[in-house]
């Protein structure tokens, strides 16, 4: 037996597979929720069981941790982990593995294969002879008879990524074929590492659902700054909209602050948001330069059509280098306003929005006083002050330069009232940053 790092370790997430035909694989039904094969978690288990089954050749089936998976609360029994299958798929040249999709097992927690997979070990096993399988058998339980084992090669891995333990995945190749290769480990982590966002991302909204921007928390107090925002939605209060803004926690005490417009309005536009989020979050995660990362988005694009769009304006703050790097999708670009009551829009860097598939993106890179006011917001701010966008940009610059003294919830309380946002066509997004002393 050899084991080797857990998805943990990946750097490269895969796009989502397209979602399967129901022969191609079997996914459970999990419970109430969006499940349209992108989001649902049963429609994401089969995409897993599929790409794997088809990039390695092997059996698969998917296990999720029975508390994500029905948001009940986890046993009160210690001693055990509660599991769900969750997808299962062929290899392409034999049936699909006989299981009972949604069906529930227990496993010792304690068990030497599951302690190693929730240590965060790969366990590859190059030939299981009948008494290593047997092993397997009494390790796992009823997980580990839904799939042959004796004289086969088993990969098994944990489910992990974006903070969450998801579960695991069981994969066997039949006698004759060879067994799992270091570049085939790799590659199963990789798909998996970018499921388990996909799961994140679900688990949010069947348990928070059509979350708006304004509803989300932003941390009150990143590393040298203050933020403060507002959200207005275009069909009203608690309406669902595309936009969404975000500060993400980095190594080294720096923070990079997120604006987003997804094209489009209603449930659609809303879950391709959470998606979206979902997508930066993990590859902020990663530590991608700015450029890189709208790069990475742009390929991996969550969207559930070939016709949408989204912007996207990514800020990294670094405390300690009194800097910024800036990146930009076609978004409305930033404004800094100083203490001493000027202001300037910052120059766009180059990159078209998201899903437009361009494909380059630039990091520009500038510096940041104490008191400086950094302004983010969506287009459908500008569309309130003036038709013409530079126009729009000079008012809201004017408007921002005279107020840098008040307090950061002041000032969009104004630029609320003075742009008259019960007019609005769009959703209306505003994000403030006051830059503080080291």
């Amino acid at each position: 037996m050899t084991t080797g790092p857990a998805a943990d370790r990946c750097t490269q997430p895969l796009p989502a597979p397209p979602c399967p035909s129901p022969a191609a694989g079997q996914a459970a039904d999990l419970g109430p929720g969006p499940d349209d094969g992108a989001l649902g978690l049963g429609g994401i288990s089969a995409d897993l069981a599929v790409t794997l089954a088809r990039r390695l050749g092997a059996r698969t089936v998917v296990y999720l941790r029975d508390e994500l998976a029905s948001d009940r609360a986890p046993a009160h029994d210690s001693r055990y982990l509660v599991f769900r299958r969750a997808g299962a798929c062929a290899d392409g040249h034999h049936p699909a593995p006989v299981v009972m999709p949604g069906q529930v097992t227990r496993v010792l927690a304690d068990s030497p294969v599951l302690a190693a997979l929730n240590a965060g070990e790969t366990v590859n096993v190059t030939y299981l002879d009948e008494f290593t399988a047997d092993q397997f058998t009494a390790h796992l339980g009823d997980l580990a008879t839904d799939l042959p084992l004796t004289g086969r090669a088993l990969l098994a891995a944990r489910i992990w990524g974006a903070g969450l333990n998801c579960g695991i995945v069981l994969l066997t190749r039949d006698r004759g074929l060879p067994s799992f290769s270091d570049e085939e480990v790799a590659t199963s982590l990789e798909i998996i590492r970018w499921a388990a966002a996909r799961y994140a991302g679900a688990i949010q909204l069947r348990r928070e659902p059509l979350r708006m921007a304004g509803d989300r928390v932003l941390d009150a107090s990143p590393p040298g700054m203050e933020v403060c925002h507002r959200y207005l939605p275009r069909s009203g209060p608690g309406q669902p909209g595309g936009d969404w803004i975000d500060v993400i926690p980095l190594p080294c005490a720096s923070s990079a602050l997120v604006i987003g417009d997804v094209m489009g309005h209603g449930a659609d536009a809303a879950l391709t948001m959470i998606k979206c989020q979902t997508t930066v979050r993990t590859l902020a995660a990663v530590g991608l330069p700015p450029d890189e990362l709208l790069g990475k988005f742009d390929e991996l694009a969550p969207f559930p059509g070939p016709d949408y769009l989204a912007t996207c304006a990514l800020v990294e703050y670094d405390p300690a280098g009194r800097s910024c790097r800036y990146a930009s999708a076609g978004h409305v670009p930033p404004l800094l306003a100083r203490p001493d009551g000027t202001c300037r829009v910052l120059e766009q860097p180059d990159g078209a929005p998201v899903g437009a598939s361009a494909g380059r993106y630039e990091t520009r890179t500038f510096p940041v006083g104490t008191g400086t006011i950094m302004t983010l917001c969506t287009d459908g701010l500008l569309e309130l002050a003036d038709r013409d966008p530079d126009v729009a940009l000079d008012r809201l610059c004017d408007l921002v330069a005279g107020m840098t003294a008040r307090p950061l919830g002041e000032i969009c309380d104004r630029i609320f009232a003075q742009l008259r946002p019960e007019e609005r066509r769009d959703d209306v997004t505003l994000l403030l940053a006051r830059f503080l002393p080291p």
